[in-house]
């Protein structure tokens, strides 16, 4: 998931988990991400976004990693054409 509002919950999502205690178990960790929240009202585009996103740093965490793996770039559909066959079937 991309966006403004993805790319701002991974920010606030970074300093959430890099203020961590080290000893944090996982009521601890689900209760910093819940009193985190930013964008005011629980609804709408920014909070799918929002739990979105703290399910991916969450899943991490338990993992065992800094921070999640960024996700893999979109590609146009002009980048994903094959260009070696492309002309015998069109």
């Amino acid at each position: 998931m991309t966006g403004q509002w993805a790319s701002y919950a991974d920010r606030v999502l970074r300093h959430v988990f890099a203020t961590l205690p080290p000893d944090a178990d996982e009521r601890a960790v689900k209760r910093a991400i819940r009193e985190a929240y930013p964008f005011g009202e629980r609804s709408y585009w920014p909070y799918k976004a929002w739990g979105a996103r703290a399910r991916i740093w969450l899943a991490a965490w338990k993992a065992g990693l800094s921070e999640p793996a960024p996700a893999p770039k979109r590609r146009s559909k002009e980048e994903s054409r094959d260009h070696a066959t492309g002309d015998l079937f069109q």
